[in-house]
């Protein structure tokens, strides 16, 4: 089928865009700044190549199931948490200086992965693959995958909200990695509720779906790789800011000040 060329081509691309990205961190030496979307893009590779052979080759089955399911069922809470990683990444770059925010973002992102952990773990124990129906750890993982983007997507969402709000300053490395990642996000999130809207029953659509969410992710890393540079570290500020603007500016730090104190005293308790 035309979606199964589309996506035999888009796959290997994908790969070869993750790899692009993480070769261009270390050549630029940024690759200790930014760990947790190093370690992202350097697991989605390994992980995706390992996916990419198993499924062209491996037939075998375990357990009633193709052994490519079970290397998915495995790998991809791993990137699921990465995913959440690089995103509080982000966050801490953003707030620089500003301690109580840090670790207010901190506790939000851990308790969103402990949440999908204890999820999938309690649903184990209720039913420890012994449902009758071969479909559902297939419906259970898909709905841990949607769930992933959904609160990803959320979350890059209040990012920019914060961002806007407060008129943090940001560098622009920072600002692509939330603009790649984030566009994907909110894209993948969108064809889900059109999905949740229409229905599963159309195979054909769900397929497109696929295909489109994967091309693009594919254009979001290519994006990320070539837009990445050294001279991204510098500090990107609003040019429309003029000095009419400056209280507006001074406002909005005071109360940036005055909720990163709240909040340090908060999670200091």
């Amino acid at each position: 089928m035309l979606f199964d060329q589309v996506r035999d081509i888009c796959w290997p691309l994908s790969l070869a865009f993750l790899g692009l990205w993480a070769v261009h961190l270390v050549h630029l030496r940024l690759a200790g700044r930014y760990p947790a979307l190093f370690g992202y893009l350097v697991a989605a590779f390994l992980t995706g190549l390992g996916g990419y052979i198993i499924h062209h080759m491996a037939a075998a089955k375990l357990l009633g199931r193709s052994f490519y399911f079970w290397y998915w069922a495995v790998t991809q809470p791993v990137l699921w948490m990465l995913l959440f990683g690089v995103l509080f990444e982000s966050f801490s770059r953003m707030a620089e200086g500003y301690e109580g925010l840090r670790r207010m973002g901190r506790t939000v992102v851990y308790g969103l992965a402990i949440g999908i952990v204890f999820v999938l773990g309690l649903v184990w124990i209720l039913d420890p693959f012994e449902n009758p129906d071969k479909r559902f750890w297939n419906s259970v993982l898909l709905i841990q995958q949607q769930s992933v983007y959904m609160a990803t997507a959320g979350s890059v969402l209040l990012l920019l909200a914060i961002r806007r709000f407060f008129r943090l300053p940001v560098s622009r490395n920072v600002a692509i990695t939330l603009g790649a990642f984030g566009f994907y996000f909110v894209s993948v999130a969108s064809m889900i509720t059109i999905r949740s809207y229409v229905g599963y029953q159309q195979n054909s659509m769900d397929d497109a779906m696929d295909v489109v969410g994967l091309g693009i992710y594919c254009v979001c890393l290519l994006f990320g790789a070539t837009a990445f540079s050294r001279g991204g570290e510098t500090v990107v500020r609003d040019r429309r800011l003029d000095i009419q603007a400056q209280p507006a500016l001074a406002s909005a730090a005071a109360r940036l000040r005055d909720v990163n104190e709240q909040m340090a005293k908060a999670v200091m308790r």
